[in-house]
């Protein structure tokens, strides 16, 4: 394929014009490497861009890795980090659902994820399988999308905060997600940025609990982003 596209290029005269365009362009050419062969592809992320231009729900992210299959919109550091230490049968709550809920239940964690927008919720109870519950709550009830977890009336080892628009809103589904954690429990919280100027990694510390960030890029955007692991000792991810 590699010989059938350069003798392409150069029989239709694009080649040179390639080679001037490397040749007065010193910066393309990383990259394009980096596209091909270096962390973007390794990633995925070129087809993250790609499949949201084209695909659910614009802006929103359609996080895939680089096989096509859902991943969290998280940080790819943080997507690494939870490759190497999810097992089977871990019990797991989201607020909000969508490809990390498919990414979960695929590695065989059993989800309850509560969902407040009609789309996300369509597409993840099509794809989602017998192991994920997706409750819905309407978009006006956010004290009973906050407080959700409670009629569950069960623990987690896992609580991930990636849904709720608005700053507050998910500062308070982390404070109340730590009332529902097993006593090995962690909390997964996204877009940390956002909310480090309310002190909140200061406040988790006081009730016993440690931060680990984890800053990096992240599926469909371009910038930089944090997601945060807020644990104790003897957790279930075994740091």
């Amino acid at each position: 394929m590699k010989l059938l596209l350069i003798r392409f290029l150069n029989g239709s005269g694009l080649g040179n014009a390639l080679r001037s365009l490397l040749a007065h362009s010193p910066n393309l050419k990383p990259l394009i490497r980096l596209h091909t062969t270096g962390y973007f592809a390794q990633t995925g992320w070129p087809k993250t861009v790609l499949e949201t231009e084209n695909g659910l729900n614009v802006g929103c992210g359609y996080a895939i890795d680089r096989d096509e299959k859902p991943i969290p919109w998280m940080t790819y550091p943080m997507i690494h980090f939870l490759n190497e230490r999810l097992r089977p049968k871990m019990h797991v709550f989201e607020y909000g659902s969508g490809q990390s809920t498919l990414y979960f239940t695929q590695k065989g964690l059993m989800v309850d994820s509560v969902e407040n927008d009609p789309k996300w919720l369509k597409h993840t109870q099509d794809a989602a399988g017998k192991n994920a519950r997706i409750h819905y709550v309407k978009k006006e009830d956010a004290t009973q999308y906050n407080t959700f977890i409670r009629s569950l009336k069960k623990t987690f080892h896992i609580v991930v905060v990636d849904g709720h628009p608005g700053g507050q809103g998910r500062v308070n589904c982390l404070q109340e997600s730590l009332k529902w954690l097993r006593d090995d429990g962690v909390v997964l919280f996204a877009d940390t940025e956002f909310i480090m100027h309310r002190h909140v990694p200061l406040d988790i510390k006081k009730k016993g609990f440690k931060v680990m960030p984890f800053w990096g890029m992240r599926p469909v955007t371009n910038g930089m982003s944090c997601t945060c692991v807020f644990y104790r000792r003897g957790n279930c991810f075994g740091i």
